[in-house]
């Protein structure tokens, strides 16, 4: 693999923590030194990065967690609040519906009223035209016709 695994020096933990876990495993079965004291440093070694990559996990399953609890919780509130948001919006319905019937219903009132002003005017013209076609009609009775009839 690497001078790391064969290095007859003794690496530096600087190095042990740099090296692959594949590099370090390789170390510790190859051996080079045949120091006994190499062998539980890297055991060691081996025991951080496992230590440290489950941190590592501990961290991001937590924030998974999280993320779970917090969508756990908008489940549970949407139903609470998809209601009111519809209830709402039915309440905005209604009330443009009833604007838009109070609107209708003063238009009702302003024609009744119109048509009621018609009528009286129409009763006034019929009352003027009674009036000019009696004056327009004779006076005079007719003269009744010789021979009985």
């Amino acid at each position: 693999m690497s001078d790391f695994a064969t290095k007859k020096q003794k690496p530096s933990a600087k190095e042990y923590l740099e090296a692959s876990l594949d590099q370090v495993v390789e170390r510790l079965n190859n051996n080079p030194n045949g120091h006994k004291s190499e062998e539980a440093l890297i055991q060691a070694v081996i025991t951080v990065r496992a230590a440290k990559i489950n941190e590592r996990l501990s961290h991001r399953l937590n924030w998974l967690t999280g993320m779970l609890v917090l969508a756990t919780i908008c489940l549970v509130a949407v139903p609470f609040i998809a209601p009111s948001i519809e209830k709402k919006q039915i309440e905005a319905q209604i009330s443009s519906q009833a604007t838009l019937i109070e609107s209708q219903n003063a238009k009702l009132e302003q024609l009744a009223q119109t048509i009621s002003k018609l009528a009286q005017e129409q009763g006034t013209l019929a009352a003027e035209v009674e009036k000019h076609n009696k004056a327009l009609q004779p006076t005079a009775q007719p003269l009744a016709r010789p021979g009985g009839g």
